[in-house]
C-alpha cells in the first residue's frame, strides 16, 4: 500500500533515517520542526537515507554532487535558512 508519511529531521549537519520509499516528495518546517514527506510504500524493506543540513554561508563538506537538493525551510520569522539534501545509503 502506498500512503504519504512525514518523518522528523533533527537539526544536525548530518543524519540518516529509514523510510520504506523510492520517493522523497518535500520538505517543510512544521511546529518549528524540519518534516520530510515521503510517498512510503508499505509493502517494502526501508532504505537508508542520508540527510545533509545546511545554513545559509555555512561550509559544505560533503560530496554535493552525490545528493539531491530537497529544499529551503526558514526558521525564526526568516531570519535563519536551512537547505536540506539527502540521498539514498548503498551498501551499508
Amino acid at each position: 500500500m502506498k500512503v504519504i508519511y512525514k518523518y522528523e529531521l533533527d537539526f544536525l549537519d548530518k543524519q540518516t533515517v529509514d523510510i520504506p520509499s523510492n520517493e522523497i516528495l518535500s520538505v517543510e518546517l512544521q511546529n518549528r520542526s524540519i518534516v520530510v514527506y515521503a510517498l512510503v510504500d508499505t509493502d517494502i524493506e526501508p532504505i537508508k537515507y542520508e540527510f545533509q543540513i545546511k545554513g545559509t554561508g555555512n561550509k559544505i563538506t560533503f560530496e554535493v554532487a552525490l545528493f539531491k537538493f530537497l529544499g529551503t525551510v526558514q526558521i525564526q520569522e526568516n531570519n535563519l535558512m536551512f537547505h536540506i539534501f539527502y540521498r539514498k545509503v548503498v551498501g551499508k
